[in-house]
């Protein structure tokens, strides 16, 4: 009988019902492989490298666990065939890999206690439990590590945060925070971590002072009571013309930079390594200039440890560093109040990186690429320069013009490998004093004779800094005269006619004496409260005095541009410490306000702490006191999120997430859909989440006191189309294979057929 319903054409064109059924097939095989690859992704996502029981290596050759195995106590040095020191190693074999923003040292050890031959690590690990520096100051990086071969440490920068490790394996921190695995982990294995990197600023570094906790000063301080004398006596003379813990720290590592030659040969004779380096050795590698310098430091009082791990390794793609056995390292922290620990490398970099090259260009094809060196503003660069060599080691005369180029922007970590603290200004300190030129002046009569007193300063003046002025007549001291700064009395002077006194917060300094015979009263007029933003809360006021005209004075022009330097994170709702200095002086009692509000006053070391708006945009923060002054615009970035959504969002498909803070990736933000956290985003500020099973999608991403939303919609409604295809498919091929008399599976079989054929034409 005649039926009018379509039936598949098996001729050789192409019809409307073949068309269709070839859809239908299609489009089953990507529902199926929709709905199934989630589901198996999500029931077991572990690789099976992650099931091999852990079995570590010998790591008796160069081969070996090199630095991704510290232990608790290391040695300096070794015999000339000791090869399994991994500090003395070329081997080129590769370690692991990071993905990161930005290059680092990668820690995996430090050491509190100098035993007189080695280091020590004497307190027991804390289990790891989540954030471990939730109070740190600086710039957060998020990086991604790959280990290429077994460990039993992670490395990380300082200052690690948090540890997202992809298997159960129980972590734990060394009192030096440094991130350990109970039970190793094995090659292939992947961690995503995030540091708070440590200020740069030398300003900050050299006003922070010496204001110790006390369990950091008698910890990393202590030397055994054998330490050879000689020691501390060289220290002092390097260190004669500094006056801060940052300088001193600068003067030792130029000086071992300078007087040490680098060579991975070098050995020592008898118990004590740094006492052998320093007073009998011409050269040594890392473990001897990083343990003498952290030595150097104690014996100075200076908070110092040693630290192991491994330099920033090769840039082998964009922001990809493949770190070998031969970038195994030892380096110094240096503790700062306010900072924290900051890292000292003294080791001659550019020898150092000239082995590396010339070892992997020996055992591998290609060039040895080392990340390049990117300034930032809080960096200061000095190129490097020779320092003079003392005739005797015990009286050396440091280098005062020039260290290892400092890259800062990654790390401190630059070609020749120095240090990621900042360059010291010649001759000025932290404190307000100087040990550079003095400046004279003095009152000359037109035939060149003195007449009248003249002064003398001991250094440039500078608001806020002590100064000692030297008054004399015909090159005999003044003595017991009443010295003026800007007509307010400061002091009388003493029998070598000198006095000390604080420059004022002023633009000009004029300093002059009370006419003689007089004495002007040092002690305060009951005038009412101080003004706050007065500089006379630091010096001692009377009432004014009438001077004589006929009274010699002498003027100088003061700098009043205030310098901001800042600790922390800029961005929204975060604590950040504000530093404020004039030409290297810290500027106290100073007035801090943002956008015209004030949120404090500096302390005694020019620094106070805030919180930054909530709101991104642009903030003015300007810092004032008397006639001195300054400001700085910072720019608050603004949290987004963005979805690359599949082409036919289906539940249980994936989805990669995207976060940007301003026009940079935001590494470390965590990710909620629908309320549920499922995810935090990796160093290039990505994510890959699973839509849920749900009409739609709510996808947030918070931080920094920021949400920033998006959304996914019709993720049912486009199933349900899908599924209904699908069915009206299989019904076509049941129903067909019905009116014909075959199985559906034979249909199908031939169907499956013809939708080749099809395809293929």
């Amino acid at each position: 009988m005649d039926d009018d319903r379509t039936t598949l054409n098996t001729g050789d064109g192409p019809s409307i019902g073949r068309v269709i059924l070839a859809c239908c097939c299609v489009v089953a095989v990507i529902l199926s492989a929709a709905l199934v690859a989630p589901l198996s992704t999500a029931i077991g996502d572990a690789p099976a490298d992650s099931l091999v029981v852990f079995e570590a290596d010998s790591g008796s050759g160069p081969g070996g666990l090199g630095a991704l195995n510290p232990g608790s106590k290391t040695s300096v040095g070794g015999g000339v065939t000791d090869d399994s020191n991994p500090y003395r190693s070329l081997d080129t074999e590769v370690h692991f890999t990071v993905e990161s923003p930005e290059s680092a040292y990668w820690r995996t050890g430090s050491y509190a206690t100098y035993s007189g031959s080695g280091w020590e690590r004497t307190t027991d690990s804390q289990p790891y439990s989540g954030d471990i520096s939730p109070a740190a100051r600086g710039e957060r990086m998020t990086y991604r590590v790959s280990l290429k071969t077994s460990a039993t440490a992670l490395p990380t920068a300082w200052r690690p945060n948090t540890v997202n490790l992809d298997s159960d394996t129980d972590l734990a921190v060394t009192e030096g925070r440094a991130v350990t695995a109970s039970s190793g982990l094995d090659a292939g294995t992947t961690y995503t971590a995030e540091s708070t990197r440590p200020p740069r600023n030398t300003d900050v570094l050299r006003t922070a002072g010496t204001g110790y906790p006390e369990p950091v000063q008698s910890r990393y301080t202590a030397l055994p009571d054998t330490l050879s004398p000689r020691i501390a006596s060289l220290t002092a003379d390097i260190t004669a013309n500094a006056s801060t813990p940052y300088e001193k720290a600068v003067a030792i590592e130029r000086y071992l930079e300078s007087n040490k030659d680098y060579s991975l040969s070098a050995s020592h004779d008898g118990d004590d390594p740094v006492s052998s380096f320093l007073f009998e050795m011409d050269d040594g590698y890392c473990e001897y200039f990083a343990s003498s310098m952290a030595v150097m430091l104690r014996t100075q009082d200076i908070p110092a440890r040693y630290v192991v791990g491994y330099s920033s390794g090769e840039l082998t793609g964009d922001n990809t560093y493949t770190v070998r056995n031969m970038n195994a390292h030892a380096w110094v922290e240096v503790y700062f109040p306010d900072v924290g620990w900051v890292r000292f490398d003294p080791t001659p970099g550019q020898a150092r990186l000239d082995a590396e090259r010339t070892a992997f260009e020996r055992q591998e094809d290609g060039t040895y690429e080392t990340p390049a060196t990117t300034e930032t503003p809080d960096s200061t660069t000095t190129p490097t320069a020779e320092s003079q060599t003392p005739t005797d080691a015990s009286t050396p005369t440091p280098s005062d013009s020039g260290t290892s180029a400092d890259g800062s922007a990654d790390d401190g970590t630059a070609d020749d490998g120095t240090t990621d603290h900042g360059t010291a200004d010649e001759g000025a300190t932290g404190d307000g004093t100087d040990e550079g030129d003095s400046n004279d002046t003095d009152k000359q009569t037109p035939g060149g004779t003195p007449s009248g007193p003249s002064f003398s300063l001991n250094r440039t003046p500078v608001p806020g800094a002590d100064v000692t002025v030297t008054v004399t007549n015909s090159g005999d001291a003044v003595s017991d005269r009443t010295v003026l700064f800007n007509g307010d009395p400061v002091g009388v002077t003493d029998i070598e006619g000198q006095v000390v006194a604080t420059v004022p917060y002023a633009s000009n300094l004029t300093i002059s004496l009370v006419p003689e015979g007089e004495r002007a009263s040092l002690i305060a007029a009951d005038i009412g409260p101080i003004p706050q933003d007065s500089d006379a809360s630091f010096s001692v006021r009377d009432p004014a005095l009438s001077v004589s005209a006929s009274n010699d004075s002498v003027s100088y022009p003061l700098d009043t541009n205030a310098s901001l330097s800042f600790v922390g994170s800029k961005v929204t709702a975060s604590e950040l410490l504000v530093v404020a200095t004039v030409d290297t002086v810290p500027i106290r009692d100073a007035r801090v306000s943002v956008d015209g509000e004030t949120v404090g006053r500096t302390d005694a070391t020019g620094r106070t702490e805030f919180t930054l708006p909530e709101e991104p945009g642009n903030v003015t923060v300007s810092v004032s006191r008397g006639e001195v002054s300054g400001e700085q615009s910072l720019t608050l970035d603004a949290l987004s999120v963005r979805i690359d959504r599949p082409s036919i969002p289906l539940p249980y498909s994936t989805a990669t997430v995207h976060t940007t803070l301003g026009n940079e990736s935001a590494g470390g933000v965590p990710v909620s859909i629908n309320g549920d956290r499922v995810a935090t985003t990796g160093p290039n500020g990505s994510a890959t989440v699973t839509l849920p099973l749900a009409s739609s999608a709510r996808v947030v991403a918070a931080r920094y006191g920021q949400t920033s939303t998006t959304s996914v919609s019709g993720m049912l409604l486009n199933a349900g189309a899908l599924f209904g295809t699908v069915l009206i498919g299989v019904g076509a091929v049941f129903g067909t294979a019905y009116r014909r008399g075959s199985s559906p599976l034979a249909y199908l079989s031939a169907l499956r057929s013809r939708a080749s054929a099809l395809l293929d034409t």
